[in-house]
């Protein structure tokens, strides 16, 4: 971190104190959690890596949801032509 030399003092002084190390602690597993994240996010093995890296199956899914959002539009509209309720007593 360089911010000029107020910057290094301020950085110093931070650093000196007790209660900086639990912060720097916190702020280094965030900094590995991001980059395992990351990692993860570029690899094409799981689901995200696919959609991020994949242009059809992002295009699959996309219209997908698109005739999903459709189809509760229309179940909205007539729900009749949808549910088939029949109650029978005897």
């Amino acid at each position: 971190m360089n911010c000029g030399p107020c910057g290094r003092r301020t950085w110093a002084w931070a650093r000196s104190r007790p209660e900086a190390d639990g912060l720097y602690v916190r702020l280094d597993d965030l900094t590995r959690g991001l980059d395992e994240l990351t990692r993860k996010l570029k690899s094409p093995e799981g689901t995200a890596g696919r959609l991020l890296e994949d242009a059809a199956l992002y295009e699959n899914m996309r219209d997908a949801v698109a005739d999903v959002r459709l189809l509760i539009r229309d179940i909205r509209n007539d729900p009749k032509r949808y549910l088939n309720v029949k109650v029978s007593l005897f």
